[in-house]
């Protein structure tokens, strides 16, 4: 493939502006090595099919340390604190089916979705609202 001329349309497309031609050439290896990946991948025929987006300049590493994990404390430092619960010592019951108590949801069917864990913040979600405010609600994932 032509990657230059690959690697010149994905600028125009997502806007993007290196900081000289030394990030340019960085930027561009890191493109043609994951148009190298996408080519490889859609190869094997596989239920799916890789392509180019705004985050094809980036390296693995890269896009892990912005786009994922916690962000930094000091995002949250302006945040007013919630009230916190001492465990009192109290017996503890051996188990608790939420199901008997009115506060879970009907089971959901995520299909193919590969965020599982959507679906399970969600109802983690639904409960604790049901059991704060007695009303159960069934929230999109």
């Amino acid at each position: 493939p032509d990657y230059m001329m690959m690697f010149n349309n994905f600028k125009t497309t997502y806007g993007k502006v290196y900081n000289g031609i030394n990030e340019d050439a960085v930027r561009f290896g890191n493109f043609k090595a994951n148009v190298d990946v996408i080519y490889a991948t859609n190869a094997r025929n596989l239920t799916f099919a890789l392509g180019v987006n705004e985050f094809a300049d980036l390296t693995q590493d890269e896009f892990a340390a912005i786009y994922t994990g916690l962000k930094p404390a000091s995002l949250w430092s302006g945040l007013p604190r919630l009230s916190t619960h001492e465990y009192d010592g109290s017996p503890l019951a051996s188990s608790v089916d939420w199901t008997t108590q009115g506060v879970v949801t009907p089971v959901k069917n995520q299909g193919q979705c590969g965020s599982c864990w959507s679906f399970s913040t969600t109802g983690a979600l639904e409960g604790a609202w049901a059991l704060s405010t007695g009303n159960l609600v069934s929230l999109s994932e």
